[in-house]
């Protein structure tokens, strides 16, 4: 799609945020500021990228399922400005709807999922405090918004709580054991070890990640307020 600067600015910080999301869908660019484009977003980061996040809305009582585009934009407006206390809605519902405004909607989606991704970090961090298992959540994806499924993400303990959850408790062979059934019992238990690591490693790296995004969101805030002071110089010159 064309469009200037501003515009272009928000459709890059929408490709980073899908990315730490790891959207699986493929993403038609040129049409982003399409519903049929930006609909399939909101559904996944609030229904079906984390079970903390999924949880959390139905705990609050929304419903997003089988609702239509309408009910489905003024319910998740609802969600922003109360549960996620974004007070600051430059949209209406009816305007996310319409053909206009593609710059204020890929604004509001790209901070829908980075509100989304916080609350889902700050949910793991709890969830590993407390030493215990992840949410069971039920599937709520709205199928007529998206294709494939998903599946739930899991609290990952931590290393050293990997280790002593897989660690073999005990190796030696019982008579009626043979050696096929040893071998399988420590593949088993090497591949929950690794399995469960790997599930830690990739958590401590979202948490990097969302520490380096907050920094290059403010340091890209600063470069676009250069920007506009370089363009219209005379208007700041007082300033």
């Amino acid at each position: 799609m064309g469009g200037g600067s501003d515009t272009q600015g928000q459709i890059q910080r929408l490709r980073r945020e899908l990315k730490h999301c790891k959207y699986p869908h493929h993403v038609d660019w040129d049409a982003i500021q399409n519903l049929e484009q930006l609909l399939p977003i909101v559904n996944y980061v609030l229904l079906d990228y984390s079970p903390f996040v999924s949880n959390f809305i139905i705990q609050r009582g929304y419903t997003l399922t089988g609702a239509t585009d309408q009910k489905f934009v003024e319910t998740v407006f609802k969600i922003m400005r109360v549960d996620f206390e974004h007070t600051h809605m430059v949209l209406t519902p009816t305007q996310f709807l319409s053909n206009s405004f593609a710059e204020h909607k890929l604004k509001m989606v790209g901070e829908l999922a980075q509100l989304c991704r916080r609350k889902h970090i700050t949910a793991v961090k709890e969830r590993r405090k407390s030493n215990s298992g992840p949410p069971r959540t039920s599937r709520t994806s709205r199928t007529s918004r998206t294709s494939r499924p998903r599946t739930p993400l899991t609290h990952s303990p931590s290393i050293a709580e990997s280790s002593s959850l897989c660690a073999p408790r005990n190796f030696a062979p019982t008579p009626s054991q043979s050696l096929d059934d040893i071998d399988s019992d420590l593949e088993s238990r090497l591949c929950c070890m690794m399995q469960s690591c790997f599930a830690a490693l990739s958590s401590k790296i979202d948490i990097v990640e969302e520490n380096m995004n907050m920094k290059f969101s403010s340091l890209e805030s600063r470069v676009q307020s250069l920007e506009r002071v370089l363009k219209n110089p005379e208007k700041f010159q007082g300033n």
